[in-house]
């Protein structure tokens, strides 16, 4: 996948309102990190221009982009509602 030269990263990208977002985002041309619980899950649902991440690997996928692509927003959506979780890193 070619990423464009601008791009936002989207925390609760496979979430309702995530996937929205998403499409939006596509339709408009914007390339998008989107940072998920189950990247693998994910991937099997690719669309054209996002690259799917945890946030473990997000700094890697980040810094990689930097060479070629612009940040331009950050979008956070991801919640716990819905999981059981106490941690950050979790949500």
């Amino acid at each position: 996948m070619t990423f464009l030269k601008e791009y936002v990263i989207v925390s609760g990208a496979s979430g309702f309102i995530g996937k929205h977002l998403l499409e939006a985002l596509k339709k408009s041309g914007i390339s998008v990190v989107a940072i998920t619980r189950d990247v693998i899950k994910n991937n099997s649902n690719a669309l054209a221009n996002v690259r799917w991440c945890s946030w473990d690997n997000i700094e890697l996928l980040v810094e990689e982009l930097s060479i070629d692509s612009a940040l331009i927003g950050i979008i956070h959506l991801a919640t716990e509602y819905g999981h059981k979780t106490s941690s950050l890193i979790n949500i």
